[in-house]
């Protein structure tokens, strides 16, 4: 479980990235060469991804708090998930998960990648990365990527949409 100082710093991360990336939004903006421009979007992208994936981690932390403190998440959980939860959790689309280009591709957060690699199929909600060839939909990306339990993968995603 993540303690409050944690979390307070998770906050402060968030924060530093917003001011990285209006800096490079800026800079992009600013009339600039061609690789120039090509730097600043790449740059953004992978600062983008970083927000995200900070922010998915404080929900992870708060629903991990949750959980220890009140001994469940949410109120029907003391039921169970139901099919139509687990349904809505894997059309939460990719993109309030990750940042893509225009392309729809994005660096893989599972192996160091220095290119997209990872394709965002928007049709089936699936991604798959040419480069590890992992494929996943989004309940298995939030288990493999922040180490979760299927039901804390189900009810954060259920908090993202």
């Amino acid at each position: 479980m993540i303690a409050r100082k944690e979390q307070r710093d998770l906050f402060k991360r968030i924060k530093q990235c917003q001011q990285r990336i209006r800096l490079y939004e800026d800079l992009r903006a600013k009339n600039r060469s061609d690789f120039q421009n090509y730097v600043c979007d790449q740059k953004l992208l992978e600062l983008r991804n970083e927000k995200k994936n900070l922010s998915l981690k404080l929900d992870i932390a708060y629903v991990q708090y949750d959980k220890f403190w009140q001994g469940k998440l949410k109120e029907n959980e003391d039921k169970g998930i139901t099919k139509i939860d687990i349904e809505k959790a894997k059309n939460v689309p990719f993109s309030k998960l990750l940042e893509f280009n225009k392309y729809g591709f994005t660096s893989c957060p599972f192996h160091g990648d220095t290119k997209p690699s990872m394709k965002w199929y928007k049709e089936d909600n699936v991604v798959h990365c040419f480069g590890c060839g992992i494929h996943l939909d989004t309940i298995e990306y939030m288990r493999k990527r922040y180490n979760l339990s299927f039901k804390e993968a189900v009810i954060s995603l259920l908090r993202q949409s």
